[in-house]
């Protein structure tokens, strides 16, 4: 309850990803960084390549990718997406 309250007096909004962005995501990092990251650890990395106006000419942007706990079929479900984000 308590980082709730904090997040709702502090932050100034949010972004959601679809399962569809978060596949891009995971091919992006799997293709670029080449990590392996499953699609929970994906979702701010989502969010920035889907919504890139909304960073541009702000600054760097740190995004946190985790976990490598993918089933292998989902896992190459992604890297088999075609185009390069």
């Amino acid at each position: 309850v308590l980082p709730f309250k904090v997040h709702q007096r502090r932050l100034a909004g949010g972004f959601a990803a679809s399962n569809d962005q978060l596949l891009d995501a995971m091919s992006f990092a799997f293709r670029h960084l080449r990590l392996v990251v499953e699609p929970g650890g994906a979702a701010a990395l989502a969010a920035v390549l889907a919504h890139r106006e909304a960073f541009a000419g702000k600054g760097p942007v740190l995004v946190v990718l985790s976990g490598g706990n993918v089933d292998p079929e989902m896992f190459a479900r992604a890297i088999s997406r075609p185009g390069d984000l």
